[in-house]
């Protein structure tokens, strides 16, 4: 490739909004465990504004299924009923609408018991703790 050719892919990339530069020369990185979110990518990269919504977000990078999309200028909603996970993800996604609620059939409390470091969360029902239980249907 000529000097004057790159120098003019260089000046291309500077004048591009930054979707396109994403898309152009961003490497796609995935953050999910089984690489989910390059799946998804490929079923979804012609929506140019999507949405999710992640139900369990977790980390708003590690093992997230929605860090990618968020880069790429998506918001969504992410539901995170433990406190740590939800500090992060209010912090590190301003765009993005952050509830700190489990998801249920029913309304309620429950107990819920965390699995350090996996993100994980067993609800059963009870009267005791402090998860609040949120129907999709209502948030």
């Amino acid at each position: 490739m000529e000097h004057r050719a790159v120098w003019e892919e260089i000046d291309a990339y500077f004048r591009s909004t930054q979707s396109e530069r994403v898309e152009g020369l961003m490497p796609f990185i995935s953050y999910a465990q089984n690489y989910e979110d390059i799946i998804l990518w490929r079923a979804l990269r012609d929506i140019e504004r999507g949405f999710y919504v992640d139900i369990g977000a977790a980390d708003p990078e590690e093992y997230s299924v929605t860090c990618a999309f968020y880069q790429r200028g998506w918001p969504g909603i992410n539901v995170e009923p433990l406190d740590d996970y939800f500090e992060k993800l209010t912090n590190t996604r301003p765009r993005d609408a952050n509830l700190k609620v489990a998801a249920g059939r029913e309304t309620g409390l429950r107990i819920f018991q965390t699995f350090p470091g996996y993100g994980s969360v067993y609800v059963r029902s009870g009267d005791r703790g402090a998860a609040p239980i949120s129907r999709l249907a209502a948030l």
